[in-house]
C-alpha cells in the first residue's frame, strides 16, 4: 500500500467521507484575511497562504484529505509556488495525519515529465496527484505511476459539461485486442456495444476505467480515477468495472457543481465502492462565510456533510 492510501484507511475507519477542495479564488478571501496583509509587498499570495492554511488546519481532523488546485497558485507564478509550499509545510507540521493530493492534471512526455515528478513529489512532498491520460500509459502516465509510493488519480469522467466531447465519445475494441472487456462490458458491467460488427465501440471514460482496473493497478499498485458526481449513471458503470481492484475514486463535482450526494452515495454502497471512494468538496465548504468565522464556518460546514453521508449509507 501506498503511504496515502495507509492515511485514507486510518482516515476512513474513523467514518471520515470527504476531501477538502482548497481552491483559494483571491476575489473570495475574506476581508479580516485581506486586512492583516495590507501593505505587503506581495499580498496576494500571503493571503492565499494564510486562507489555505487556516481552513486545512481547522478541518484536518474530520476531513478525508485535502487537495490544493495547481492552478490558483501557478497564475501568481514563483510567489504562488512558494505560497503552496508554506502552506503545505504548515499545515504538515500541525496535522501530519492529513493527506495531500495535488490537483495539477499533469502529463506531458516521459522527459518532460521529470521536472513535474521532482516538484510535486520531492519539493512539495504530496502524497497524492492528478494526471490527464490523453497522452496514453508509455512515456507519458508512466513517469507518475512508477512512483510507486505515491497515488495517481487519472482523469476518467470529469465533472464539467464538456467532459462529453471526448471522454463519452466511443471508442473502438476488437475481441481479438480487447476479448475481455468485450465479454465483460455486455455480462458484467450493464454497458452497451455499439455496432453489430467489429470493431465494437464503448465509451472512452469505460476504456480508461478498465485498462486501469486490469491493467494499471496490477502492474502498479497505486492507480485510481477522477470520476464527477455530476454523471452518476456513468459513475455506476465504472464502479461496477473497478470494485474490489483497489483502484481508488476521487469524485468531485457535488453541491455547487449540480452533483448529488443523494444520487452517488448510494451508488458507491451498492457496488461496494465506498470504501475506494473520496467524496470531494471545494467551494460548499471553505467559502461557508465571508467573516472571521470563515475557518469555523468551514469546519461546522464539513461536519454537516460527513453526517448527510452518514445518514445516506444508512
Amino acid at each position: 500500500m501506498t503511504r496515502f492510501q495507509q492515511m485514507i484507511a486510518a482516515k476512513k475507519a474513523k467514518g471520515l467521507h470527504v476531501c477538502v477542495g482548497l481552491d483559494p479564488e483571491i476575489e473570495r478571501i475574506p476581508a479580516c484575511i485581506k486586512n492583516r496583509y495590507y501593505g505587503d509587498e506581495s499580498p496576494k499570495t500571503a493571503q492565499m497562504s494564510e486562507f489555505m492554511t487556516e481552513i486545512a488546519l481547522y478541518t484536518a481532523d474530520i476531513a478525508l484529505a485535502t487537495k490544493p488546485n495547481w492552478a490558483f497558485f501557478e497564475g501568481e507564478g514563483i510567489d504562488g509556488e512558494n505560497a503552496l509550499a508554506d502552506a503545505d509545510r504548515r499545515i504538515r507540521l500541525n496535522s501530519p495525519d492529513l493527506p495531500f493530493i495535488l490537483d495539477r492534471k499533469a502529463a506531458d512526455i516521459g522527459n518532460t515529465n521529470k521536472g513535474t515528478v521532482n516538484r510535486i513529489f520531492n519539493r512539495l512532498d504530496a502524497e497524492a496527484m492528478t494526471i490527464s491520460p490523453y497522452m496514453g500509459i508509455e512515456d507519458s502516465m508512466d513517469s507518475f505511476l512508477a512512483r510507486r509510493d505515491k497515488q495517481i488519480f487519472i482523469l476518467c469522467l470529469t465533472s464539467n459539461k464538456g467532459a462529453k466531447l471526448l471522454q463519452k465519445r466511443r471508442s473502438e475494441v476488437t475481441v481479438q485486442n480487447d476479448g475481455q472487456l468485450v465479454h465483460d462490458w455486455a455480462s458484467n458491467f450493464g454497458g452497451y456495444l455499439y455496432g453489430s460488427e467489429e470493431p465494437r465501440l464503448v465509451p472512452t471514460y469505460a476504456l480508461i476505467a478498465y485498462q486501469a482496473a486490469q491493467l494499471w493497478q496490477k502492474e502498479y499498485g497505486n492507480v485510481g480515477l477522477v470520476v464527477g458526481a455530476t454523471y452518476p449513471a456513468e459513475l455506476e458503470i465504472i464502479c461496477r468495472i473497478v470494485a474490489g481492484t483497489g483502484v481508488m475514486l476521487l469524485i468531485p463535482g457535488s453541491k455547487t457543481q449540480g452533483g448529488r450526494l443523494e444520487d452517488i452515495i448510494p451508488i458507491l454502497k451498492r457496488t461496494g465502492c465506498m470504501d475506494q471512494a473520496i467524496v470531494n468538496l471545494s467551494r460548499d465548504i471553505i467559502y461557508a462565510s465571508a467573516g472571521e468565522d470563515y475557518a469555523e464556518a468551514a469546519q461546522k460546514k464539513l461536519l454537516s456533510v460527513n453526517e448527510e453521508i452518514d445518514r445516506l449509507l444508512g
